[in-house]
């Protein structure tokens, strides 16, 4: 049995020879192929950053060169004002970041990466989490919570935090 979990700087193509020798009989049986790992795509580091006032989602893609890491700006998603927080889907290539001075979390996607929608969510969408299935997001001046369903876009319930104070 061979078992192998190659990563995304092992693409490419190797030829494969496995040699079993029979521990009873001695014979010897031989197999040859051709293992190809396929290349994904470009892994991405992502990044929320500048101010309230002129926010951004930044993404850099990344490679090996020597056995070091090299990052090169790849994409900027601008007014995105105060952006908080990411989370990745991996099952559907989307980004979702929180964006508290709009109230909304913003979908990211496609290629070039861009704002697919806005999702409102309500005062102050900051602090996110996947639960469920569902995005779950911390309103801190509503003291809401709301539940994104990831496959819709749709907020479906938003409940409210009561006693508490700008919660995050």
């Amino acid at each position: 049995q061979l078992t192998w979990r190659p990563n995304y700087f092992q693409r490419g193509c190797e030829n494969v020879r496995l040699t079993v020798e029979g521990e009873l009989t001695g014979s010897i049986t031989t197999r040859e192929g051709r293992i190809c790992v396929i290349d994904g795509g470009t892994p991405m580091l992502v990044a929320a950053t500048g101010s309230l006032r002129t926010g951004r989602v930044i993404l850099y893609e990344y490679e090996k060169e020597n056995d070091r890491r090299t990052f090169n700006l790849s994409r900027e998603v601008p007014n995105l004002f105060g952006a908080q927080q990411i989370l990745k889907d991996d099952l559907r290539s989307r980004l979702f970041a929180s964006v508290p001075l709009s109230g909304y979390v913003a979908v990211l996607g496609g290629y070039p990466v861009n704002v697919l929608r806005r999702i409102r969510t309500g005062a102050g969408a900051y602090g996110m989490a996947w639960a469920a299935g569902m995005i779950w997001v911390v309103n801190a001046e509503d003291k809401t919570l709301s539940a994104i369903n990831p496959s819709t876009l749709k907020v479906i319930r938003t409940v409210p935090l009561p006693g508490m104070t700008r919660p995050l």
